[in-house]
């Protein structure tokens, strides 16, 4: 008695790492991301992403206070080289504010639903990575706004 069996194959030429740059974008001004491809299949594959930014170092008493942003979210790629991407995620946001009691800097969180559609380029087997993308914001999950960012990385 014989059986064969056959399972699902992973596309070995797929680079499952990339940091990448982004400006504008998820994160607000620039961050600084990590991407991980978790489902890899030649035309399709899913991936999720983490990042960190920073903008308006100083605070309004000239000390070094910055926003912080971390985005994280959950792709999908179809292509190829030339890929089209969409994804969905949250951000945290820490921004500096004034305690209305004592008047001292303080800080808030808040978290914002993100949004990516956009695309992506990368060659097979090359360490390049470009994206451009529309990601609107659902800014602190209340207001609406439009945001368009341009990535530039590297893939291993």
């Amino acid at each position: 008695m014989s059986l064969n069996l056959y399972s699902q194959t992973q596309d070995s030429t797929l680079q499952r790492n990339a940091v990448f740059y982004e400006f504008a974008g998820v994160g607000g001004a620039h961050t600084m991301n990590y991407e991980r491809i978790f489902v890899g299949k030649k035309l399709v594959s899913f991936s999720a992403r983490i990042g960190i930014g920073f903008s308006d170092l100083i605070d309004y008493y000239g000390h070094f206070n910055p926003n912080m942003t971390i985005p994280a979210l959950i792709n999908m790629s179809i292509g190829k080289k030339h890929k089209v991407e969409v994804g969905v995620g949250q951000a945290l946001s820490s921004i500096p504010e004034v305690n209305t009691k004592t008047g001292d800097p303080d800080r808030g969180s808040y978290f914002s639903t993100v949004f990516n559609l956009g695309y992506r380029y990368q060659r097979p087997g090359k360490p390049f990575l470009f994206r451009v993308a529309y990601t609107p914001i659902i800014e602190f999950n209340e207001k609406f706004t439009h945001w368009v960012g341009v990535s530039i990385g590297y893939l291993f």
